[in-house]
Parts: structure tokens; C-alpha cells; sequence
């Protein structure tokens, strides 16, 4: 005997409100993943910045002359002048989405042969997202990220 009435199967509005949540969670996963690489790519930036400012620094003790670290003013490049041979010039971060947000040094960083710097430093690395990293050059030349 068969029975009337009961029906297998979805309506179109089940299915409809079923899609348009799942719709939504993945729109909020996906925002949360392009934040997220991000911030990563920031990150990578800036220990790449506190890798060359070591790296200048290690390039004034080892050639005995000064090096230089110049910062543009749209914050988005660094050119070290002085450490050729280690294969330091221009750094072009633009199409990262990370700039540079403020340096209270100004925009030169100078390393003498004894390895310590011209001034203290603190550069302040921001990407999209407002988040910020801090790279610290202290008097002697110690290069802290943070």
C-alpha cells in the first residue's frame, strides 16, 4: 500500500536557503584567508628589510667604509649604497601591498666600520590591513624585529 501525502526530496527554498548560507560562509573564510596571506606577505617584508639592514651592517665592518640605506618617500623602496660586493642595491617592495609608515630616524640609516649606526631607528612596516611590524636599529647597529 502506497501513501499519499508524504513526499521525498528538498523544496526550492530549502535548497535556496541552504546555498545562500553556505554562500556566506564562505565568503567570510575567504576574507579571513586574503587577510591572513596578508599579513604573511608583511611579515616577509619585514625580516627581508631587517636581513638587509643586517647585512649593510655586516658590509661596513667587513669593507671598513661606511654604508648607506636610503628609504623612498613613498615608503615602498630602500636603496643601500656601499655594499655592492653582497649584493645589495635597490629593494622594490611596491607590488607587495607593505609599505614603510614612519621612520623616526628619517629616511637614511648609516652604518660605519665599526658597525655601529649614524642614529637610532625605528621603522614602522604597515601592510593593507593596517597591521604593523616595528624594526629597531639601536646606536651599536643591532637590528631587532618586532
Amino acid at each position: 500500500m502506497r501513501r499519499r501525502g508524504i513526499e521525498d526530496g528538498f523544496t526550492l527554498i530549502e535548497l535556496l536557503i541552504v546555498t545562500g548560507i553556505a554562500a556566506m560562509l564562505m565568503m567570510f573564510a575567504a576574507e579571513g584567508f586574503v587577510a591572513a596571506a596578508t599579513r604573511s606577505q608583511a611579515r616577509a617584508v619585514t625580516v627581508e628589510i631587517g636581513g638587509i639592514l643586517r647585512t649593510a651592517r655586516q658590509a661596513a665592518l667587513t669593507e671598513r667604509h661606511p654604508v648607506q640605506i636610503t628609504f623612498d618617500a613613498a615608503g615602498t623602496k630602500l636603496h643601500v649604497v656601499g655594499a655592492e660586493p653582497y649584493g645589495l642595491g635597490l629593494y622594490d617592495f611596491s607590488g607587495t601591498g607593505v609599505s614603510i609608515g614612519s621612520i623616526t630616524g628619517g629616511p637614511l640609516v648609516t652604518f660605519y666600520p665599526s658597525g655601529r649606526s649614524a642614529s637610532p631607528t625605528t621603522i614602522q612596516v604597515m601592510s593593507r590591513h593596517r597591521d604593523t611590524w616595528r624594526i629597531t636599529v639601536s646606536l651599536t647597529g643591532r637590528v631587532n624585529l618586532s
